[in-house]
C-alpha cells in the first residue's frame, strides 16, 4: 500500500491531512532577520518622532489631562 493511498484513505475516513513545512534552519534565520529589521525600523521611526514632536505631544497631553 503506497503512502499516498494510505493518506487518501485516512482523509476519506474523516481524518484531516496536515500540510506543514518543516522548520529548517535557513527559514528560521530568515525569520529572525526579518523580525530584527522590523524592530530596528519601528524603533528608529518611534525615536525620530519622539525627538521631533515628543515635547509637543507631552505639552498637548498635559493640556488634555489638566
Amino acid at each position: 500500500m503506497s503512502a499516498k493511498y494510505y493518506a487518501d484513505t485516512l482523509t476519506a475516513r474523516g481524518y484531516t491531512r496536515q500540510y506543514s513545512l518543516p522548520a529548517t534552519k535557513k527559514s528560521t534565520k530568515v525569520l529572525w532577520l526579518v523580525l530584527t529589521l522590523l524592530v530596528l525600523i519601528c524603533s528608529t521611526i518611534f525615536l525620530t518622532l519622539l525627538t521631533h514632536w515628543g515635547y509637543d505631544i507631552l505639552l498637548l497631553l498635559g493640556k488634555f489631562l489638566s
